[in-house]
């Protein structure tokens, strides 16, 4: 079966410090309202396929243990922590999951009111257990229409930038990951990449927006990543349709190889190696 990225969460500890970063690279984010359980916030970079990234952080005066997506991600000032896919029926993707082994949580609605008092729903499934949560994708489908939960937003609509194109799983075993996405989703083996960062041995998964990423060292910070936060998101990529036209338009580092493909990272110390583009 082959995914559709939704969206991907990128969380910290302050909203308005998420935001000031991304619009410090040409991308500028609109504020997307508060989650139903009043602690969390968020704003959202949509794009022409709508696709976004999800800044996310708590409301004013909650700690970040008490908020009500990803604790954990936020009081670490994680940035990646969390892939959604977009399906037609939870309740189907949840049957098919759990005959396929795999333990499953919810379907369960959620929802968010934007500034302008418009209620948007949706609902959601979790899948995996405490140590394969965030590295297996979470699924949604809209109860209001998804209009109301992204839109492009002007800093990116039009523009070189076509959507979330993939998502880098930070992994201990590429091998077993990989074996895990063949036994639920029907991935095909994933095939090694040359090039990438310092201390990443990369691997990609054919047709799929998937790459993982294992440490080839003990003392990289991929391995202390996935020492404090376990296996998940290291590392969004977006699409980039004209990649000269991408790095004229937005502040990014220099271009490198991964394989066939050519990558650079957002030029701002929180979205070096964390947010990129990929042609």
């Amino acid at each position: 079966m082959s995914l559709t990225l939704d969206h991907v969460p990128f969380a910290g500890t302050d909203l308005d410090s998420l935001v000031e970063t991304f619009d410090s690279v040409g991308l500028t984010p609109e504020y997307g309202g508060v989650h139903g359980t009043g602690t969390t916030h968020m704003s959202v970079l949509g794009f022409d396929d709508d696709s976004y990234l999800e800044l996310i952080s708590t409301t004013p005066g909650t700690s970040a243990e008490k908020a009500g997506f990803w604790p954990e991600y936020i009081a670490a000032d994680a940035g990646p922590t969390a892939w959604c896919i977009e399906v037609e029926n939870p309740k189907t993707e949840a049957k098919r999951l759990v005959d396929a082994g795999a333990s499953v949580d919810g379907p369960k609605t959620a929802s968010r009111e934007r500034d302008d008092g418009k209620l948007v729903e949706w609902d959601m499934l979790f899948t995996g257990d405490e140590q394969t949560r965030q590295l297996l994708p979470f699924a949604i489908a809209d109860r209001t229409p998804k209009s109301r939960r992204v839109a492009p937003t002007p800093s990116v609509a039009d523009g070189p930038l076509t959507g979330v194109a993939a998502v880098v799983l930070a992994v201990h075993d590429t091998d077993e990951a990989s074996e895990s996405f063949r036994r639920l989703y029907r991935f095909p083996s994933a095939e090694s990449v040359d090039g990438g960062p310092d201390g990443w041995s990369l691997a990609r998964v054919p047709g799929q927006p998937v790459y993982f990423a294992e440490p080839s060292s003990e003392t990289s910070s991929l391995s202390s990543r996935l020492a404090e936060l376990g296996p998940g998101p290291c590392a969004y990529l977006l699409g980039a349709e004209d990649i000269e036209e991408t790095m004229a338009t937005y502040a990014l580092a220099d271009l490198e190889n991964w394989g066939d493909s050519q990558v650079a990272w957002f030029d701002a110390p929180r979205l070096d190696g964390t947010v990129g583009v990929v042609d």
